[in-house]
């Protein structure tokens, strides 16, 4: 997987450990809440010892000594009993005085029984007190402090009366305060290891939850997730480096897609890609363990053939992790030491797994936010087309009436002007309507495009003189050069663009527009920098371009034009350039735009250029004939658009023979002979069957017979099969009269240049 970016320093200091004070103080709390566990046992314990001491007492000795020490052992007993009462009772927070008192009355016993009996095996009792004060006092101050009392009492014991065999007893307790004080240490070392563990702990759990929470987890670009994510890694653990590297889809470069490193940003951008060429363990290890903990990674086998990397950073230990997605090792999260060797601890492994798991979920979030852009995209696109698709027959149908009964009413010569500029309305209006329609079926990808060569510069003269689209006080000047080649093109599309180039130029607040046509060669780099079609090839272009001096667009704007529904207007659709993109993508073509704020647009359209030469000025005309004597042949389903064409054609001197369905054509078949027919206007889509079909039954019979197909749009890719035939032009609905004429012009002068290879004529029945 690529990276999505570069790599991305990040500025963050590291958290030192837990001050000495803070971690002393922590490890006090953790020992006297063990010590205050184990004062109920503890003086319950003595208690039921105690008791059984006295009466071994009063079965052991006789006279005064047996009232002394069962009196005592009676009395520590009870002692022993309240303390366990009172800790009970929770009355008393300080388990370590509580201890002290007990050792206090246990060392009481032990020096009363050894000075009333002086006999030196009952030094025992000292030496039990001694290692119950290792495991139970907890406060190194009382410890050693009862520790030196009790050595003192028990020296001062024997030599006041004169015990008998008390060196053999000196080095008993001499091993018993050995391990007491051993006991004692080593408790405490275990519980500022599990004190800083916990410490540990809490902070990744901190980090973690604080991953868990930020919204840059489901963000569409991953870029901020991963800069959260090292600074974790380097405030937690402690690390002077961390780095995200995303694997390639071969699986033979890792690229760094963020970094942190103390010493700076420069130190980033000393190396920011390694090759499986070079370390093919490290890889290896990268993508199939589930942790590489390099305690010297100059030395480990896995990761020493990243020797010049190492070396370059400085880097001594090394904790990689790999970025799992989908079960699939998509990058490393790689965690880098200074200073040495470094133990990782199970601790932060563990940390850094669910690191490299969060930005797994970081990069499953960019691909499911990709993935729902294409389907949102792909769904729009779809219910686009199935709307557009469903209404566009009918309603280019219905415009095909409205808009040539409005221009068959402006013929007449007995209307007033207001009725006149009534009439305009509704064309315009009309037009406006079939031009939505036809930028909805674009977009959707149901859009009709017949690519011919082109006389690029004359289809934008007679635009502009034939229709006004600028805005009030706009001037549209020409450019066009002159002797440049044929465009392979849609005219229909080219015309499309042409009015929302002029439109939106105007809403922009253009006061002059000029177009320009002309010729270039693009290199395949020169494609790259343009808006291309993906099946765009390095060649001669010809160019429609139209540059204006309005507002402009900033950088922002600029990238999201071509997108759909983007608009700037206040009440715009944002479909007018994302159709034009989406015809220049059919065309094989491309795109430049360049604008910015105050300095005004301009694009510039692509077209592959033709194979034709360029037509001359002097063009020929088409057979002339007798008003009311050439023939025209209408098949359409539609009785609104059969009449308005059957009357467009009236009006311009052809006898109409008009049928609705291709059966009807076939039953009046007899009375007809094709090779009379001046021109034949079918309806691509029939009830029983199709234009096309009817095409090559005409032609059998007719091969010059001029034709225009006419449709409202290609429901069965029946265009692309155009391009086969000569003497065929095509025309979208809804059309008006000039739409109609121009292209019978076009398709008549095609066939008076045609070759005469008239056959025979044939009962078509």
């Amino acid at each position: 997987m690529e990276a999505p970016g570069e790599p991305r320093a990040i500025s963050a200091s590291v958290t030192m450990p837990t001050d000495a004070n803070a971690l002393a103080a922590e490890v006090g709390l953790k020992l006297s809440r063990a010590s205050a566990a184990t004062v109920l046992p503890a003086t319950a314990c003595a208690a039921g010892i105690f008791t059984l001491i006295a009466i071994g007492h009063g079965l052991t000795f006789a006279g005064e000594v047996r009232v002394i020490l069962c009196t005592f052992a009676l009395a520590t007993a009870a002692a022993s009993a309240g303390l366990a009462f009172i800790q009970r009772l929770h009355t008393v927070r300080r388990a370590d005085g509580l201890i002290a008192g007990l050792a206090v009355l246990v060392l009481f016993n032990s020096a009363l029984h050894l000075w009333l009996v002086p006999k030196a095996e009952y030094s025992s009792n000292f030496a039990v007190l001694t290692f119950a004060l290792g495991l139970l006092v907890t406060r190194r101050g009382y410890f050693y402090s009862l520790l030196g009392l009790t050595l003192a009492t028990w020296v001062a014991v024997v030599l006041l009366r004169d015990v008998a065999d008390a060196r053999h007893w000196a080095w008993n307790l001499i091993f018993f305060t050995g391990v007491a004080i051993i006991a004692q240490e080593q408790r405490r070392r275990l519980a500022l290891q599990d004190v800083r563990r916990e410490d540990m702990q809490r902070r990744h759990a901190a980090e973690l939850q604080l991953l868990v929470q930020s919204p840059d987890l489901t963000a569409p670009e991953p870029e901020a997730v991963f800069e959260r994510i090292l600074r974790a890694a380097c405030n937690t653990i402690g690390a002077e480096r961390a780095g995200i590297w995303l694997l390639d889809p071969r699986g033979e470069t890792l690229r760094a897609a963020s970094l942190h490193d103390e010493r700076g940003a420069e130190a980033t951008e000393l190396v920011d890609r390694l090759q499986a060429s070079t370390a093919p363990a490290y890889f290896e290890a990268a993508k199939t363990a589930r942790s590489l903990s390099a305690i010297d990674a100059r030395r480990d086998p896995r990761t020493r053939q990243l020797a010049d990397y190492l070396a370059a950073l400085d880097i001594d230990a090394m904790l990689a992790m790999p970025i799992l997605v989908s079960t699939r090792c998509a990058g490393v999260l790689c965690i880098e030491h200074r200073g040495g060797p470094r133990n990782w601890t199970l601790e932060e492994a563990s940390f850094a797994t669910s690191l490299a798991d969060f930005a797994a979920v970081a990069l499953q979030s960019q691909q499911r936010a990709r993935l729902e852009q294409r389907t949102n995209v792909a769904e729009r696109l779809e219910s686009l087309g199935l709307l557009a698709g469903g209404v566009a027959h009918d309603f280019n149908n219905l415009l095909t009436a409205v808009i040539g009964n409005a221009e068959l009413a402006l013929l007449r010569r007995n209307i007033d002007e207001e009725v006149r500029s009534d009439f305009q309305r509704i064309v315009n209006a009309s037009q406006q309507a079939a031009d939505l329609a036809q930028q909805m079926l674009t977009y959707a990808g149901r859009g009709t495009i017949v690519r011919r060569d082109l006389d690029l510069a004359r289809l934008v003269s007679e635009f502009v003189q034939s229709r006004s689209l600028g805005a009030a006080g706009a001037q549209v000047r020409l450019a066009l050069e002159p002797g440049i080649p044929m465009a392979r093109a849609d005219a229909v599309q080219v015309v499309q663009i042409l009015r929302n180039l002029l439109v939106n130029a105007a809403d922009a607040g253009a006061r002059s527009i000029t177009i320009h046509t002309g010729v270039t060669d693009l290199s395949e780099a020169a494609l790259e920098s343009c808006v291309a079609s993906e099946d765009a090839q390095p060649g001669r272009f010809v160019y429609l371009e139209a540059r204006d001096d309005g507002r402009g667009m900033d950088e922002e704007t600029a990238r999201q034009v071509f997108d759909p529904f983007f608009t700037t207007k206040r009440f715009g659709q944002g479909l007018g350039l994302a159709a034009a993109l989406g015809t220049m993508r059919m065309h094989e073509g491309a795109i430049e735009l360049e604008s910015s704020p105050g300095a005004g647009t301009r694009f510039r359209f692509l077209f592959p250029a033709g194979t034709a030469s360029v037509p001359q000025t002097q063009r020929p005309q088409p057979p002339p004939g007798v008003a009311g004597e050439r023939r025209a042949l209408v098949i359409d389903d539609e009785p609104l658009v059969l009449d308005t064409t059957v009357r467009f054609l009236i009006a311009s001197g052809f006898h109409p023979i008009a049928f609705a369905s291709r059966g009807e054509f076939e039953a009046g078949l007899a009375g007809i002979d094709p090779t009379h027919l001046d021109v034949a206007i079918l309806d691509l889509t029939l009830p029983d069957g199709s234009g096309l079909e009817i095409l090559h039954d005409l032609r059998a019979r007719a091969p010059t017979l001029p034709i225009v197909l006419i449709s409202g749009f290609d429901l069965h890719g029946s265009l692309t099969e155009i391009d086969e035939f000569d003497l065929v032009e095509f025309v979208r609905k809804p059309f008006d009269q000039r739409t109609l004429m121009g292209a019978i012009e076009r398709v008549a002068i095609e066939s008076a240049d045609a070759p005469n290879t008239e056959a025979e004529p044939t009962d078509l029945c």
